[in-house]
Parts: structure tokens; C-alpha cells; sequence
């Protein structure tokens, strides 16, 4: 279900019930800026910062060498099953198993983090700087018992519910076409924030915050898009990018039939057929 209530700063922002993992103890930095944290990426507009407990946020840069005090939004990387019969199932991560080999780190060309996941199944998840975004990506080192089965590594991003939809005070004594026309402003300012995909057919599409994906989610899934533009005057102003490399692809999805601004999920998985070496990455960046 999804959580419309907010959290501020850099905590973490989940939109939906899932198996988030839970981190063992990386090494941390003992002393600020970075107390607590295991790696923070920065550049001049973007800032991806990974806790002691693993827990990955991707936000704004406010202010230079420190945390970012935008909010932020919840990197979920989890392994992922592909069944006999087409369905995926998520493979819960071993919280215990998570380490790394490098000590706390700020712009590393590579951050490499190793766990192990249901089934003896071990992995290894990468971020890495590339141009202008900074790249997600990660390979099935063993397969343990599910070699029978592809599996890839997946990154979900979260995007929590971004406007409240203003509702009527009991009691007030306000007439229905006051009501009516507070609606109507509410859902016109909602629709100027956008969201466009480019899919992999060579489609692009334009969606607004005040509509849903209820109609034809695959319509706009299409097989996959290589890319998502994402506009919203939430939070001061939210403008972000992601780009699937070759043999990957990104899909959005909402629940029910709620609109995009009551939250949707943008998940990012590379073709195991296509891209056994797990070479293939997701690009992020705030604009």
C-alpha cells in the first residue's frame, strides 16, 4: 500500500510495502560531515549517500560537503527470480551477509557491496560515476540453488505521494461550487507536473500527475522504456532522469487508481538472457 505521509531531509522515503532490504554494518565514517555514512557520491546537482546500514537515498545537492537537507528519495535494490511460468518473485536479501572491501569513501570511481540472498544465491551491487549520472547496476556472482532459473539484480525507486489533495472542513460553510472550483485548481496546478518516458520501440509519452496508469499500464510499459523525465514542483521542486543502458529497460507502475500524485514506482531490471555478465546499468540524475 502506499504512504502518503512524508518524511523530511535525507531519511529514507518508501512508497511501498516491500522487502526493503535491511543492511549489516558497513564500515562508516566516525566524524562529520559524513558521520554514519559508508559512501556519499556527489556533483554539482546530484548526491547519492549510502548509510552504515545500507540504506541508498538519491537527492538535490543543498549545500556543498554535507548531507543533502532536500528530501530524498529511497534506492531499493533487491535480486530478482524469473519463474518457469513468467512470473518474478523477489529473493529476500540476507541482512548479515552484506560487506565491502573498501573503507568509508566519498566519490569512488566504483563502490562495489556483496551480500547473499534467499536460496545461497550471491551477488554483488555497483554504483559507479559515468558522465553526467551516476550508474546503478550489479551481476549474480553464484546462483546458489536457483541456477535453474535467470536472475538479475533490480533497482526500484519510490516516488512517494507529492501533493495532498485539499478536502472540506466539516462543518465549514462553504458552498458547493467553492468546493468545486478549489478541486479544479488543485488538479490544474497537479497536472503541470509531468512525467515522460521514451520506450524502447522508439515511443515517447507524456503523462501528467492527475492521471492514473489504470487504463493500460502495458500501453505505457510498452516493452520496456530506456528512459524517464520526471518534472514535479514537490518538495521546492523536483526535476530528476533515469537512463537504461542497452539490454535493460525501466517500468512504471501506481496502484488501483490512484493518480501518479498519490505515489508510483519506477523499477529498473536487466535482461538476464541478454546480459549475463550484469553489465548492463541504470543511470540517475537530478536536472
Amino acid at each position: 500500500m502506499m504512504k502518503k505521509s512524508l518524511i523530511p531531509r535525507a531519511f529514507v522515503l518508501l512508497a511501498y510495502s516491500c522487502s526493503q532490504p535491511v543492511f549489516a554494518e558497513l564500515p562508516i565514517f566516525k566524524d562529520r560531515p559524513w558521520l554514519g555514512y559508508f559512501a556519499v557520491f556527489t556533483d554539482a546537482r546530484t548526491q547519492v549517500a549510502v548509510t552504515g546500514q545500507g540504506a541508498i537515498t538519491f537527492a538535490h545537492v543543498t549545500t556543498k560537503n554535507e548531507i543533502s537537507s532536500s528530501v530524498a528519495l529511497s534506492v531499493q535494490i533487491y535480486v530478482e527470480e524469473t519463474l518457469p511460468d513468467g512470473k518474478k518473485t523477489e529473493r529476500p536479501i540476507d541482512p548479515a551477509s552484506m560487506e565491502s572491501s573498501q573503507s568509508p569513501v566519498t566519490n569512488p570511481d566504483q563502490l562495489v557491496i556483496k551480500g547473499k540472498a534467499e536460496g545461497g544465491v550471491v551477488f554483488e551491487i555497483l554504483i559507479e560515476p559515468k558522465r553526467d549520472m551516476f550508474c546503478f547496476g550489479g551481476r549474480i556472482l553464484d546462483p546458489g540453488s536457483l541456477a535453474h532459473d535467470p536472475l538479475c539484480i533490480v533497482v526500484r525507486l519510490p516516488i512517494p505521494a507529492t501533493h495532498a489533495k485539499p478536502e472540506p472542513v466539516p462543518n465549514q460553510k462553504e458552498s458547493r461550487t467553492a468546493i468545486r472550483d478549489g478541486e479544479k485548481a488543485f488538479l490544474k496546478a497537479v497536472s503541470s507536473d509531468t512525467v515522460r518516458l521514451k520506450r524502447l520501440d522508439g515511443k515517447s509519452l507524456k503523462l501528467s500527475f492527475d492521471k492514473s496508469l489504470t487504463a493500460s499500464p502495458d500501453f505505457f510499459n510498452g516493452s520496456g522504456m530506456v528512459e524517464v523525465d520526471v518534472d514535479t514542483r514537490w518538495a521546492g521542486g523536483m526535476g530528476f532522469v533515469l537512463s537504461a543502458s542497452p539490454n535493460s529497460s525501466i517500468s512504471i507502475a501506481n496502484t488501483a487508481e490512484n493518480p501518479l500524485y498519490q505515489g508510483f514506482v519506477l523499477t529498473w531490471r536487466s535482461d538476464p538472457s541478454k546480459d549475463p555478465e550484469g553489465k548492463a546499468r541504470l543511470g540517475m540524475r537530478m536536472k
